[in-house]
């Protein structure tokens, strides 16, 4: 059996860790553990009896010590119930300095995306090459318009005069200086645009049955803007992509209308079309016939003099109606078949052949010369 550990090697043992985690007191002449060790954090380790006698213990013990100029130094053992564990570093209350590096550059912004172009509005009559675009219903919708516009160089605005009410559905028609037709369409919204070839035009806006009309020279370069204004009471605002907003005349009653002496046949017809009270009275009872003419002289519905009209069979042998017109407009109602028409205007004569539908009607235009 091995001696006990001398008193005097316990603080060399507590240096080297061969004592770790126990406490020891004295007891006479010899150390022994005070109080149990803790409870090990992983598997018990096996703890066997060092087997050196007193020379060996001295020599591992002078091996392990560093350096220190044949001056040991010797570790004191910690007091009774003491933790072991060193205290954890102070933690600063100060957020750690940046590093002084320049800031990043932002980076560029991705281009915005590309403006959709508004839908082409509806044409009423045959499809039409020129270019046109109309909308502005909308803060959208207008700003799709802003976006477009100087891709075209005729630009309209509709409005209610006196009151900043923008208008929809007016019908828009604009013929060449030979008086052809270019487009005839119905406006989506209040703006209207187009793109015609440089030179004369004339433009007929009808706002339900209240007609306009203007004569504009559109340049090579640049555009032509103008606004058209209608008096009126204009609704409330419309739901977004409606047609709604528009002049909501005051109502008219028929026009009193008396044929012109020397009218021949039975046929149910009407004429006028001067001033805007005789346009609204005659746009209101339109639907009611089924054939309906509109007269000019040089492009301009205004002070356009009687015509004489004439109405017969395909072949010319029979007279349907003679009458004479007493406006631009003509409207008569006909059994539903082929007809020949002969206008007359000072001796300037135009015929022409038209089939009347069993459904809806048919609408004919004709100019002549001064």
């Amino acid at each position: 059996m091995k001696p006990a550990t001398p008193p005097s090697l316990m603080p060399a043992l507590l240096t080297l860790g061969l004592c770790a985690n126990t406490t020891w007191a004295q007891q006479g002449p010899h150390y022994a553990p005070a109080t149990p060790p803790p409870a090990p954090l992983a598997a018990p380790l096996r703890v066997e009896p060092l087997a050196l006698d007193e020379s060996e213990l001295e020599a591992a013990i002078r091996a392990a010590q560093p350096d220190t100029g044949g001056q040991v130094q010797w570790a004191i053992a910690p007091a009774p119930g003491a933790s072991l564990v060193p205290p954890p570093a102070p933690v600063s209350d100060l957020a750690p300095a940046a590093p002084d590096v320049a800031p990043a550059e932002p980076a560029p912004a991705p281009p915005p995306d590309p403006v959709p172009l508004p839908e082409p509005a509806p044409a009423s009559s045959s499809a039409s090459s020129v270019p046109h675009f109309s909308g502005g219903v909308g803060y959208d919708e207008r700003a799709r318009m802003e976006a477009v516009k100087a891709q075209f160089n005729l630009r309209l605005l509709f409005a209610v005069a006196g009151e900043g009410s923008y208008l929809s559905g007016v019908r828009v028609t604009i013929k060449d200086a030979h008086g052809a037709t270019q487009l005839d369409t119905i406006a989506n919204g209040p703006w209207f645009y187009a793109q015609l070839p440089p030179g004369f035009h004339v433009l007929t806006l009808d706002n339900q049955g209240q007609i306009q009309q203007r004569k504009v020279t559109v340049p090579a370069q640049g555009a032509v803007v103008e606004n058209f204004y209608w008096q009126g009471r204009a609704t409330s605002a419309p739901e977004e992509k409606t047609n709604e907003w528009a002049v909501r005349p005051a109502p008219v009653k028929p026009p009193h209308f008396v044929p012109a002496p020397g009218t021949v046949g039975q046929v149910p017809h009407l004429s006028g079309g001067v001033g805007d009270g005789d346009r609204a009275g005659m746009e209101a009872v339109k639907d009611q016939y089924n054939l309906r003419l509109r007269f000019s002289i040089a492009n301009s519905e205004a002070d356009v003099p009687p015509i004489r009209i004439r109405i017969t069979d395909e072949g010319g042998r029979q007279t349907l109606l003679e009458t004479q017109s007493q406006g631009p407009w003509f409207y008569a109602k006909l059994p539903p078949r082929q007809y020949l028409l002969h206008l007359n205007y000072r001796g300037q004569v135009q015929q022409r052949k038209v089939a009347v539908p069993g459904n809806g009607a048919v609408g004919l235009s004709f100019d002549w010369d001064r």
